[in-house]
């Protein structure tokens, strides 16, 4: 085996072994799931003859199938063929007599158990890999999971092994589901964990503050302002919504809002005002100048992915880019055909293009190392698709030194300023403003160096074309982790530039840098 594995999959491996090789594994994305998962069919293969074991592996989508096949192969370094990795889904369905068999679950419902039915009775050993277990929970995915009475004869036959950055056991929905079938958490390695061991790329977090228009912010509080009347009148009659949390506050408005009456016609309207709010937030104008800025303002060469919930705004975003950079941009969303979404993640992959707009179509499942932007147009209050984003960008990469994730916001509205519920202790986060009525962003601190770095320049006299380069250098600078990385750092970067521009870059960032 020539994969080097971390200490943390060392680790988890000895858990999985004290388990008798069951156990669900939650592990931040990006950090190495799927070598570990290999790893323990290498166990496997080393503890049974290789002809009397079946490995299967069931994805949640069809771009997680070429995924798993290249890093079998290149986990297994040339001691597996191509014969031996069979696909089972709605294009391809290969005979499951293979030593590695990957599933999409819509087509794996109704035939992997009895795959593995077949095979437990004809004395193989099943391993059984689920990736993404936490999508295998709902009445139809969990029918992969039907061949489980037929273990109890022969335990000994059967391995599994869940793999989620976000299993969410604490759900009894989840645990009743995969608990048994797959095993108990054993093993859990955070975004914190990562960072110190140094898993995954270093990271800069950006927050991006947007303000409405006054139009949009008239409209936004009057919508507001209607809520906290009707929130009164339901909770005089509803007092225990007082104490919900949000997720359930709403469960249980829609609850009301099924009934009839005067108040689940106020929690109907409720709903429709708080709807009404999310899409103008979500649509505000400021977010897609604000995109289109940076990007004018990143490296010219950085593969960036954009992740948004509207598929209208995509689409114009979209044109908009292509407009700026041709035959530069891809899209990626649920309303496009199949084999056009597979090919704008294929160009992406293989460098034809360098930026990526998506509509949750990323969350899960998608891995290009060397993408080192990600940009959160728009985003769901939801935990695990935050790890998830986050993740994308983060996976080590030959030339990659940092990634830089920007999260943008409106601070006027009840979207949360923090992209992480708890912030990394061991990375940057820098809070700017998006100005949309003069194109700018601004950082007092960065803006406070600046001032006194440009007052030096001036003091030497230079033409006017250095004092202008330097200006354009700030202000790329300013959205970019460069000055947060030390003098030294600087140092270094000077003395390798290839370029006048780029050196003259660096020695900007050095005056300024911390």
């Amino acid at each position: 085996m020539e994969y080097q594995l971390y200490l943390w999959q060392e680790k988890c491996l000895k858990e999985w072994k004290k388990k008798h090789c069951h156990g669900i594994v939650n592990v931040v994305t990006g950090a190495g799931k799927t070598y570990l998962a290999l790893a323990a069919g290498e166990l496997l293969r080393e503890r049974t003859a290789v002809s009397d074991l079946r490995i299967k592996i069931v994805v949640p989508t069809a771009s997680l199938l070429a995924q798993w096949g290249a890093a079998i192969r290149n986990f297994f370094d040339g001691t597996v063929s191509r014969r031996d990795i069979g696909f089972y889904y709605s294009g391809q369905r290969d005979a499951p007599d293979r030593l590695f068999m990957i599933y999409v679950i819509n087509s794996a419902r109704y035939s992997l158990a009895r795959h593995i039915v077949r095979d437990l009775e004809e004395g193989f050993t099943v391993f059984l890999i689920a990736d993404e277990c936490h999508r295998y929970t709902g009445d139809e995915n969990r029918k992969i999971f039907d061949f489980l009475p037929f273990t109890k004869n022969c335990p000994e036959q059967y391995a599994s092994l869940g793999l989620s950055a976000t299993p969410g056991l604490n759900r009894p929905e989840n645990a009743s589901v995969l608990i048994p079938a797959l095993g108990p958490e054993i093993f859990r390695y955070g975004l914190k964990e990562a960072e110190e061991d140094e898993t995954l790329c270093p990271y800069a977090a950006f927050h991006i503050a947007l303000s409405f228009t006054p139009q949009e912010k008239a409209e936004y509080e009057e919508l507001s302002g209607n809520m906290r009347k009707m929130f009164l009148k339901l909770i005089s009659h509803y007092p225990s919504l007082k104490g919900l949390n949000r997720s359930a506050f709403f469960c249980r408005l829609c609850q009301i809002a099924n009934e009839k009456g005067d108040y689940a016609y106020l929690a109907r309207s409720y709903l429709n005002s708080s709807h009404k709010r999310k899409n103008l937030t979500s649509e505000a104008m400021s977010r897609l100048q604000c995109v289109i800025k940076l990007i004018g303002l990143l490296d010219k060469s950085a593969k960036i992915i954009i992740f948004g919930e509207r598929i209208k705004q995509a689409d114009i975003l979209y044109e908009k880019l292509d407009r700026l950079y041709p035959n530069q941009a891809a899209r990626c969303h649920s309303a496009m055909d199949p084999s056009a979404r597979k090919l704008a993640l294929e160009r992406f992959r293989d460098g034809e293009v360098r930026i990526l707009i998506s509509c949750r179509a990323l969350d899960e499942g998608f891995d290009v190392p060397s993408a080192s932007v990600g940009i959160v147009m728009s985003s769901a209050s939801v935990n695990r698709q935050r790890i998830q984003r986050l993740g994308r960008i983060l996976r080590r990469h030959e030339g990659k030194e940092i990634a830089s994730l920007y999260y943008i916001y409106i601070a006027e509205s009840s979207e949360e300023a923090s992209y992480f519920p708890v912030e990394s202790q061991t990375s940057a986060v820098c809070e700017l403003s998006y100005h949309w009525e003069n194109d700018t962003f601004s950082h007092p601190a960065y803006e406070r160096r600046v001032r006194t770095a440009m007052q030096r320049f001036r003091r030497a006299k230079p033409d006017v074309s250095l004092l202008s380069e330097a200006a354009g250098c700030f202000e790329r600078g300013i959205v970019g982790p460069d000055w947060l990385m030390g003098r030294a750092y600087c140092t270094v970067k000077i003395q390798l530039s290839k370029t006048i521009a780029e050196r003259n870059y660096w020695i900007c960032m050095k005056q300024i840098a911390r």
